[in-house]
């Protein structure tokens, strides 16, 4: 089973896509911290992200570096989503 980090300030969509991808272990995170946290340790890894573009901490599309940096040189695609 594949693992998705789903980072969206919307719980609503986070539970949303963890209804339609049920065959899958989805991950919620509400922030980027919270995100940034998920990933930083190492010691969750996953198959695949997917990332709002805007947060009330923070931009979504500015921080894409910043999580390939802790993907720990893992080639984890990255999916952008917005509702604006």
């Amino acid at each position: 089973m594949g693992r998705i980090l789903c980072v969206d300030d919307s719980i609503e969509f986070g539970i949303y896509l963890r209804s339609v991808l049920s065959e899958y272990d989805v991950v919620l995170a509400s922030s980027l911290s919270e995100a940034f946290q998920l990933v930083k340790t190492g010691r969750d890894s996953f198959d695949l992200m997917i990332l709002d573009v805007s947060f009330p901490d923070g931009n979504g599309v500015k921080s894409l570096e910043t999580f390939k940096e802790h993907f720990n040189g893992k080639m984890t695609p990255i999916f952008m989503v917005t509702s604006d």
